[in-house]
């Protein structure tokens, strides 16, 4: 019986939730391999040869394909013959509020926003997901 090489790909990385989920990652689990993609390298980073950050705009086609290439190269040159991945989103398009920018609502919230929203939040989940999907099919 082979061993499972088991993966996880953060994306949205460096956000608050990203920043706690691989701290803790990094000291719960061990052996287990981690990409972690954002936009920022995450301001929190770990000396383990078994995470690799990764910077990229989910927003820019060329720089996600890039980075899904990457990915899915590191993952076939150490590939096991049983693969257990799994993907935790975390990235998400939104402007920060601050006191000067207030929250939009329904009235405020313009096409050209609530398109580039969906763009981020499912076409590049999707695409995403769908470019990791065949390292799990045999």
């Amino acid at each position: 019986m082979s061993e499972v090489q088991k993966i996880i790909i953060v994306t949205g990385a460096s956000g608050l939730i990203g920043t706690a989920l691989h701290k803790v990652i990094s000291t719960k689990l061990n052996n287990i391999i981690v990409f972690l993609l954002d936009k920022e390298i995450p301001s929190y980073t770990v000396d383990n040869k078994n995470f690799f950050y990764h910077k990229v705009d989910f927003c820019d086609d060329s720089q996600l394909e890039s980075t899904i290439d990457n990915v899915k190269l590191s993952i076939m040159e150490n590939k096991s013959e049983t693969i257990e991945l799994h993907m935790i989103n975390l990235f998400a398009y939104d402007d920060k509020v601050t006191k000067e920018k207030k929250v939009d609502n329904l009235f405020t919230f313009s096409t050209h926003k609530m398109l580039e929203t969906l763009n981020v939040n499912v076409v590049r989940l999707f695409q995403v997901c769908r470019s990791f999907v065949c390292l799990t099919s045999s």
